[in-house]
């Protein structure tokens, strides 16, 4: 990751950002990342979500969703242009491949953590990450560097040699969450002990303004209810964030990071995720255009963190562009509706 010319935020690297760079230049990016005078905001480069989850499938959901969904928004105008922003052609900017080979880190990272010392085999594989064997079979065909044409399994990936590729820091992923004080922690143990949900109680609407939403108490417990439960795997005594039902309306200029904070205390934000649009108005890629679903994040460390109770509380919407630029905030058409926001420790 390169730092930008101000010394804030990501650059792009300059082999493919000036003009000199050739055929990796491409001049469908958000503009301002190419003459270096932008630069990406570093949250959206987060994989920290990601790495709560210890099932494969709950893994591989979230680091789709950020940093990868992020970034190819970040870089393609928060996904309204081409080519990063748009599925079928981001991989018209070489950008693509520098990214998708620090997701292929990012995954190399957690399968060691996962393994813990123990050789990354098929065998190993199909007894830690909960898929059928069937999936192993899975074939993919695609063109190789030379352009000819190469068919593999998922089995593949686990057979040494197939895939002869390491990465730097494979082993040191940084992706951890903020110490908390010990003083949080032990407020924090009250709250988890309570389970009392708290939620929105209504419908939100992210129309181009950063919000700030208040969680009141429910007698409903959420995720015991058939009818709410998320399809992740959740784990007994964690804390998780849970926006329902996300839509997109419109085609919206803006997107949202997510934070946690005090309600008396705003300022005291803590950062949980950025919601990204990657692929969700493609027909082909996401299902219902603009249909993004249930979002579900592990705020653990971020409630301790806040060492508060959960219904002194809140969630706030921040509007950006993905860059670190200041974006101007005004009252639009297009935006995100939310039907529900709710935080709930899982029993």
């Amino acid at each position: 990751q390169e730092k930008a010319a101000n010394g804030k935020g990501l650059a792009l690297p300059q082999l493919v950002r000036g003009k000199q760079a050739g055929t990796l230049y491409d001049q469908f990016r958000t503009p301002g990342l190419n003459a270096n005078i932008s630069a990406i905001d570093p949250d959206n480069a987060s994989a920290a979500q990601a790495f709560k989850w210890d099932n494969f499938t709950d893994f591989s959901n979230q680091l789709q969703s950020q940093p990868h969904g992020v970034m190819h928004c970040a870089v393609g105008k928060n996904c309204v242009l081409p080519d990063m922003g748009f599925v079928p052609i981001a991989g018209l900017d070489p950008v693509f491949y520098m990214h998708h080979a620090n997701i292929d880190r990012l995954w190399q990272c957690w399968l060691n953590k996962k393994a813990n010392g123990q050789p990354i085999t098929l065998e190993w594989a199909k007894k830690n990450l909960g898929m059928p064997d069937s999936w192993y079979d899975t074939r993919y065909t695609f063109a190789d560097e030379n352009g000819n044409k190469v068919t593999m399994t998922i089995a593949d990936v686990f057979t040494p040699g197939k895939i002869p590729v390491r990465y730097t820091n494979e082993n040191a992923c940084k992706v951890e969450a903020n110490v908390m004080s010990s003083k949080g922690a032990e407020k924090a143990n009250l709250f988890k002990m309570n389970h009392k949900p708290v939620s929105s109680n209504k419908s939100i609407k992210l129309m181009g303004v950063t919000q700030k939403v208040a969680l009141d108490p429910q007698t409903t417990t959420f995720l015991e209810n058939s009818s709410q439960l998320t399809q992740t795997k959740l784990s007994s005594g964690q804390t998780y964030l849970i926006l329902d039902n996300v839509q997109m309306i419109g085609n919206p200029n803006l997107t949202y990071k997510i934070y946690l904070s005090p309600k008396n205390k705003p300022d005291q934000k803590i950062y949980v995720a950025t919601i990204n649009y990657f692929g969700v108005l493609d027909h082909n890629h996401g299902g219902h255009p603009g249909h993004i679903g249930q979002l579900v994040y592990q705020v653990s460390d971020q409630v301790k963190q806040l060492g508060m109770a959960a219904e002194d509380l809140e969630v706030q919407f921040v509007a950006t562009d993905l860059t670190l630029d200041q974006v101007k905030e005004k009252v639009s058409s297009q935006g995100l509706s939310i039907s529900q926001v709710r935080l709930e420790t899982s029993k």
